[in-house]
């Protein structure tokens, strides 16, 4: 019950792509990660790059192009540790 009130408030205040996956199904997938196990990366340096053409989407940079790409091809960690900067802390 508690998790429909999160999905709930959740889904009104921010916007998922989660490519056709239902977001309960996503997060009942997620169960066994905790915070210890969560990176937060930084694209566009931790900056809103407008899109010239569409004020509300955000243009990519090519740092975070190559962090996809790092992604795509399972290779963040060594992305990572060539651009520590990119890790958010605290």
């Amino acid at each position: 019950m508690r998790f429909n009130k999160v999905i709930e408030g959740a889904g009104k205040a921010i916007t998922i792509d989660s490519g056709g996956i239902d977001l309960a199904d996503w997060a009942y997938a997620m169960r066994g990660v905790s915070g210890d196990d969560v990176v937060t990366i930084k694209s566009n340096e931790g900056t809103f790059n407008q899109s010239p053409g569409n004020g509300t989407a955000e243009e990519l940079d090519q740092t975070t192009i190559n962090l996809l790409t790092a992604v795509r091809t399972d290779r963040v960690k060594g992305f990572l540790a060539a651009h520590p900067k990119l890790v958010a802390v605290g």
